[in-house]
């Protein structure tokens, strides 16, 4: 690691660091190597989940199974899909940098629950969140965004599933 400071003035100064990969790996592999056998993560014993799952398993490419090269990318775009969809194309491609609000959306692409999909038309109720801009609001009966920003200083709610009654209130202290 290398650490240069420059005096800007009597009361700045620029610090620059520069972190290289030896600077950190050895203690970042000791670390995945302990967490390994801690984590429990669906569809893995507890330590069982493999290293390079857990090295791998979080990026914004592949954002489409066409671009899945490997086991590795494939369970990355799934659990992108699971945890972190928001905006997404007709084919199924992900957009994985944007977080906004649905008039947001980058072209070609809209929130994922205004796709015409299959699973929209079953009788079911879906309760996703992740997606603080939304503020609760998918305009959709059968879909449930909980996530109301209170992480952001809104509203912090819940739904009660026996009548999908919201309850909320103001921010946390």
């Amino acid at each position: 690691m290398k650490i240069t400071k420059s005096k800007i003035s009597k009361t700045e100064s620029n610090i620059k660091i520069l972190l290289e990969k030896e600077d950190y790996v050895n203690q970042f592999d000791s670390r995945l190597k302990d967490l390994k056998k801690k984590v429990n993560l669906k569809g893995f014993r507890t330590g069982m989940v493999p290293v390079q799952l857990l090295k791998n398993m979080y990026g914004n490419v592949p954002n489409h199974p066409s671009m899945c090269t490997s086991e590795i990318e494939r369970l990355r775009l799934n659990i992108n899909y699971l945890t972190r969809m928001r905006f997404c194309s007709g084919d199924g491609s992900l957009d994985l940098e944007n977080k906004g609000k649905p008039h947001q959306a980058p072209p070609e692409m809209k929130p994922w629950f205004d796709w015409n999909l299959k699973i929209l038309q079953d009788p079911v109720h879906i309760l996703f969140g992740h997606w603080a801009a939304l503020e609760g609001i998918t305009g959709k009966k059968n879909v449930t965004a909980l996530d109301t920003g209170c992480v952001w200083g809104k509203r912090l709610s819940a739904l009660r599933l026996e009548d999908n009654r919201i309850f909320a209130c103001n921010k946390i202290n």
